[in-house]
């Protein structure tokens, strides 16, 4: 399994349990855990009541993920993991934001593993749009994640 960091980052190849993540913190960077993930700390996000309101924009570097087995996601309890995914894998979406501090890296719900897996086929697929801005949000208790498409609205 790979994790595929996009919009700047490198894929390494590891065991599943495992993934390197080159801007994840830690000496050599050394490889990520499902136990790593859940101690990054999640994107902070706007809960919103309506489409027309606004969440919270960042400017994002690269999306990746980090494959974890399902059983083992089940049971620490994560979100999102109720279907089998391919080879009882499931995607634990990670986010590199940059900030007048620098880079930071954010785990991302796990709701939102499907838009971090389509967005990394993107990439794979040469349509790689990043860096640019991105809508993070929970609507009607769901997460959400959209690209913005006007002007400038970074928080």
């Amino acid at each position: 399994m790979s994790c595929f960091p996009f919009g700047g980052g490198r894929a390494l190849e590891r065991g599943p349990e495992l993934v390197h993540h080159e801007s994840v913190p830690g000496p050599g960077g050394v490889p990520i855990s499902l136990a790593d993930w859940r101690a990054l700390p999640e994107l902070p996000m706007a809960t919103i009541a309506d489409e027309g309101d606004s969440a919270s924009v960042y400017a994002v570097v690269r999306v990746g993920f980090i494959p974890a087995k399902i059983a083992e996601a089940r049971a620490a309890g994560i979100a999102g993991t109720d279907a089998d995914g391919p080879a009882g894998m499931v995607p634990l979406p990670t986010v590199t934001v940059r900030s007048a501090e620098g880079e930071r890296l954010f785990r991302l719900p796990a709701e939102l593993n499907g838009w971090a897996v389509d967005v990394v086929a993107l990439a794979h697929g040469g349509q790689n749009l990043f860096p640019c801005e991105i809508e993070f949000g929970v609507l009607r208790g769901l997460p959400f994640a959209e690209f913005v498409l006007a002007k400038s609205r970074t928080n």
